[in-house]
């Protein structure tokens, strides 16, 4: 269970540091080129991805711990709802949000975790590989 919850806070806490350098990068080019929606519409994209994957990492740790199988429905239309919010809210106020800002910034936690899962099963691979030649 500490296993499972410190390997989590662990890829949480390396998703958050890409993701600060890559927002801050952002704000940069957004000032440089005085897009204040830029910068609104990649706060709100960035701060609702960053609740999806808390809530993504918190409902797979309670289903191998399988404590609460049955909480992965629910989670996954809260999960639906949180994608959903932000994109209401960009077109809603379409004067003041960037709807493609926003979408980007949604997913940069999901793919930077994608990302971050693919490199390390590519260095197990590799790993795997060079036990099988020896």
């Amino acid at each position: 269970m500490a296993k499972i919850l410190k390997n989590l806070a662990l890829i949480r806490k390396k998703l958050l540091l890409s993701t600060i350098i890559v927002v801050t990068v952002f704000f940069i080019v957004s000032f440089v080129f005085k897009k204040w929606t830029w910068i609104a519409s990649s706060l709100l994209g960035s701060s609702f991805s960053y609740l999806i994957l808390t809530q993504l990492m918190y409902t797979q740790a309670k289903v191998l711990q399988k404590t609460k199988p049955k909480l992965v429905f629910l989670s996954y239309l809260l999960r639906l709802a949180l994608y959903a919010i932000p994109l209401a809210l960009s077109l809603i106020l379409k004067n003041t949000l960037t709807i493609w800002i926003t979408l980007i910034f949604l997913l940069i936690f999901q793919v930077q975790y994608i990302g971050l899962e693919g490199i390390k099963q590519y260095k197990n691979y590799k790993k795997r590989q060079i036990r099988w030649k020896a």
